[in-house]
């Protein structure tokens, strides 16, 4: 298991970051009050437990005598490797079909910025546009549902919209009636999308409980083609996942639900779609050093950050869909399209 995010960061960037810092050196003094604040999300990416790629050389970086660079250096957390050719990298096709659920940490203007994020489905922020996408490495307010509420729709959860390329969606009871999925997984995942990434496919991976895979995967090919047509679907079935909430995970964001996806169904007394049952819906970093103030209930550790605690979920999950594909007996097995 990977227990540091992978960022690649312009050196123009993490200047023009601490100038930033120190423009709103307030907000960084009320961390503790505002936990979900993006300058200190950031400031504990960038400085706290990670891998950087840096475009510059050693020599370069040395040279700096600024004292949020020599705290940047000295960082026992983290690993710095410095490539002055990386961002001649950037201009490679090749490299970006290798990544996976790396932040890119550019010193871009929105255009390219948004191009990057358009054609991979990858987290891209700038200094530009840290107040607008920034927000992906916080966590929001918790959303309350009640049973037989018939305001709640999908759209709420535009919060969470971005561009993804990957995703792994855990529900134990998760059905393959049509009708729950046109309700409840199109509109989850028409919320939260911008498509998919112009350059290569959504891969969605399902691990369920469900004995019918077959037809949870038909169902979700016939009900997904319209908005999502390339969209690359695996359905993992396992007996041994002991799992309560349910989560929707993709390279950059973290969603749970202890009630699971399908919310809503036909009330036939009110006519309409409502709440099936109480619940609570989180919405949360993916990748973030941030302190989390959720732990899924797969994580048998103590999780410190976001990111270790959606890492030791993945792992997990990963380990599972590697057993499906290798076993296709009675206990777990696997269906793909990809």
């Amino acid at each position: 298991m990977n227990d540091k995010p992978t960022i690649y960061c312009q050196m123009g960037f993490l200047e023009k970051f601490i100038k930033l810092l120190q423009n709103s050196f307030d907000s960084l003094l009320i961390e503790d009050e505002n936990n979900g604040n993006i300058l200190t999300a950031t400031y504990k990416l960038v400085f706290g437990k990670a891998v950087i790629h840096l475009n510059i050389s050693p020599e370069e970086l040395i040279k700096n005598q600024h004292p949020l660079i020599k705290k940047f250096i000295k960082n026992p957390t983290a690993l710095i490797k410095c490539n002055p050719e990386l961002s001649q990298k950037f201009e490679d096709e090749s490299f970006w079909k290798e990544m996976e659920d790396e932040v890119f940490l550019l010193d871009e203007n929105n255009v390219k910025a948004h191009d990057i994020e358009n054609n991979w489905g990858l987290m891209v922020l700038t200094p530009e546009n840290l107040k607008e996408k920034g927000i992906k490495l916080t966590a929001r307010a918790p959303m309350f549902l009640k049973q037989h509420d018939k305001k709640f729709s999908f759209n709420r959860l535009i919060i969470a919209k971005h561009t993804f390329h990957r995703a792994i969606l855990v529900d134990n009871y998760l059905t393959a009636k049509e009708q729950d999925i046109q309700n409840n997984i199109v509109p989850l995942l028409k919320a939260i999308s911008n498509g998919s990434p112009a350059k290569r496919p959504i891969k969605l991976t399902v691990v369920t409980t469900n004995d019918n895979i077959l037809a949870l995967h038909k169902s979700l090919i016939k009900c997904l083609a319209n908005d999502f047509p390339s969209i690359e679907i695996t359905v993992a079935k396992t007996q041994t996942l002991k799992n309560h909430d349910r989560h929707l995970i993709t390279n950059q964001l973290w969603m749970s639900s202890g009630f699971g996806f399908n919310l809503l169904a036909f009330d036939r007394n009110k006519k309409c779609l409502t709440v099936v049952r109480d619940t609570t819906i989180f919405v949360l970093p993916r990748i973030s050093n941030e302190r989390a103030s959720y732990n899924s209930d797969l994580d048998s550790e103590v999780a410190w950050s976001y990111f270790s605690s959606a890492s030791n979920l993945l792992a997990r999950l990963d380990a599972i869909i590697e057993n499906a594909r290798q076993d296709r007996g009675t206990q777990q097995w696997l269906i793909s399209n990809a």
